[in-house]
């Protein structure tokens, strides 16, 4: 798949989106747990290759990309797994949690790859994500009168529409301070990319904030009145 666009996409569709956006700002390692990822997006099992063709299936399972996204893009990987056992084939490591006990189980779990190994079709190199430009535009509303009343997302007005920015899918939000401090971001980045001269991209925003950040603490994200 080269070009896509949904905003309901599948679980596979989704992880792979986000791994190629964290790849694109400059991500250099992820975790991946098998218990809560998308099963045809971490494996496809030697049966189902023989019914289906990966050519007939336009999700690639990260198996076939984890060695390439870390000599290609220096993207490293933990995958915490129980079930996908493919995965030794690729794997630099393997640690195995034995009573609360971390043992490296690295040189077994290679003898096992070359005994029983997965079946990794050789596939077209991938291409490094296009940086994202931001419509700056797209921030003004944030500066009017917006609503926090919880960790679901911010309310804000687009001409006499009422519309929320939805954050429920953000597990790491735990108290509505959080949803206020990223509704402060979102009006820095509106104040100091009001009249650009030429559309950042996505990168060099998130940059530029942190080094303020860095440089003068969070205090140059100025709290207003939700």
């Amino acid at each position: 798949t080269k070009v896509f666009s949904s905003a309901d996409a599948s679980g596979s569709t989704s992880q792979a989106a986000a791994i190629m956006e964290y790849l694109e700002l400059g991500g250099t390692c992820i975790m991946i747990d098998e218990d809560t990822a998308a099963t045809n997006f971490m494996i496809r099992d030697s049966k189902i290759q023989l019914l289906l063709p990966s050519s007939k299936e336009p999700i690639k399972p990260f198996l076939y990309r984890a060695t390439e996204l870390f000599q290609k893009f220096g993207l490293s990987t933990i995958v915490v797994v129980g079930g996908a056992g493919d995965y030794f084939d690729v794997a630099d490591t393997v640690l195995l949690l034995d009573n609360y006990t971390v043992v490296d189980v690295t040189e077994r779990a290679k003898q096992i790859a070359a005994q029983h190994p997965a079946n990794i079709p050789q596939l077209e190199p991938i291409t490094a994500p296009r940086a994202r430009v931001l419509d700056t535009r797209t921030l003004e509303p944030f500066t009017g009168k917006c609503k926090v009343t919880d960790m679901t997302g911010i309310s804000y007005s687009v001409g006499e529409d009422l519309v929320k920015l939805d954050l429920t899918a953000l597990e790491q939000l735990v108290e509505t301070g959080q949803v206020r401090f990223i509704l402060e971001l979102l009006r820095k980045l509106s104040s100091d990319n009001a009249r650009p001269s030429q559309p950042p991209t996505l990168l060099a925003l998130l940059t530029t904030l942190e080094s303020d950040i860095n440089k003068q603490g969070l205090g140059c994200v100025k709290e207003s009145e939700c």
